[in-house]
């Protein structure tokens, strides 16, 4: 019995050192007068910047169909939401996850889908994908990214909540996405 002794103080030790670990804090924000969410408290509103967002992509201005892109800048993380009209009416969740399920396997050279599912969120159905992404060039690095998007329709469009970073930062967001994409309300 004595020889265990020394394992409850470590023990001890490295729960508190995991539980004290640095939490995304969400803050509760709306998006085009019409979208309740809450985003992490280190997210950026990005507008007017022409140089664009660390991943890649280039937002001057929200437009109509881009409604919102936020950033974290120290871990390069990007959360955007846009919306596109569509004739499809918000009965079509389930084709509209098959589509877009597709469109993203064509999108890069390697996906793998830990989430593939049709949610109900504040009682509204989203089509929602949680994945691994690889585009590999030939003579450039392959850019890994992990992914956690969901589509739905209202009103005759189509919106979709997007977040993205590197396959390193992973760990630190992914379970504050997945809590920040069930805040959505319209």
């Amino acid at each position: 019995m004595k020889k265990t002794t020394w394992f409850w103080p470590l023990y001890v030790l490295v729960l508190a050192v995991l539980c004290s670990a640095d939490t995304v804090n969400l803050v509760p924000t709306v998006i085009a007068s019409t979208i309740k969410i809450s985003v992490p408290q280190t997210f950026n509103l990005v507008s007017g910047n022409a140089d664009g967002v660390s991943s890649g992509f280039s937002i001057k201005k929200p437009t109509a169909n881009n409604l919102a892109t936020y950033q974290d800048k120290r871990t390069q993380a990007d959360f955007s939401v846009s919306q596109t009209p569509t004739p499809w009416s918000d009965k079509d969740v389930e084709m509209l996850r098959d589509f877009y399920r597709a469109n993203i396997k064509a999108l890069y050279t390697n996906v793998v889908f830990s989430k593939d599912a049709v949610e109900k969120i504040n009682k509204k159905q989203f089509a929602v994908f949680e994945f691994m992404s690889e585009v590999a060039e030939k003579d450039k690095p392959t850019i890994k990214k992990y992914t956690y998007i969901q589509y739905t329709v209202r009103k005759q469009k189509v919106y979709v909540f997007n977040f993205t970073c590197s396959e390193r930062d992973r760990a630190l967001w992914q379970p504050s996405v997945n809590e920040m994409m069930h805040t959505v309300k319209f």
